[in-house]
């Protein structure tokens, strides 16, 4: 019992760890955890300047919703007038309008995704990361390099 404990307490360390690892302070940045680090992002886009109550709200949301229940999730934060992220914001074409009144997702797997804005946004990630579509479409695959390393162990090189 006492291995189990110190294991998950160990696989919980390491995904705080790694989400703590990824911290971003530039658009260039996110682009390249985007483009060459596998796994799944949720961004949320906001204006600093919009309503706080609904950018805490749809904060917790993700955390709660999201978050909690797919914790191999990478999540960032981007204030769509900071002039470090404009290069994201341009890049996916985010409409900076919308964010004054709600905050938009970005939900990303393998350079695939959506934009999520509105009420339902939380609602519609939460029921796209749930279906089996989903999971098909963004599971794990294998790199060049794991398949020529998986052939080099076969053959003994």
């Amino acid at each position: 019992m006492k291995v189990i404990a110190l294991l998950f307490i160990l696989a919980v360390s390491t995904v705080l760890a790694t989400r703590a690892a990824q911290k971003v302070e530039r658009g260039s940045q996110l682009i390249t955890l985007f483009e060459e680090r596998p796994g799944t992002y949720l961004t949320m886009f906001y204006d600093h300047n919009s309503d706080k109550g609904r950018i805490s709200k749809a904060r917790n949301d993700a955390r709660d919703q999201i978050l909690a229940r797919h914790p191999y999730i990478t999540y960032n934060e981007v204030d769509v007038d900071d002039s470090e992220f404009q290069d994201v914001v341009k890049l996916i074409d985010l409409d900076k309008v919308e964010c004054e009144h709600r905050p938009s997702f970005l939900v990303l797997t393998q350079g695939l995704g959506y934009i999520a804005h509105g009420e339902d946004a939380i609602t519609d990630i939460v029921k796209s990361l749930s279906s089996k579509d989903w999971y098909l479409a963004h599971r794990h695959q294998r790199t060049a390099a794991e398949v020529e390393a998986e052939k080099a162990a076969a053959n003994g090189t």
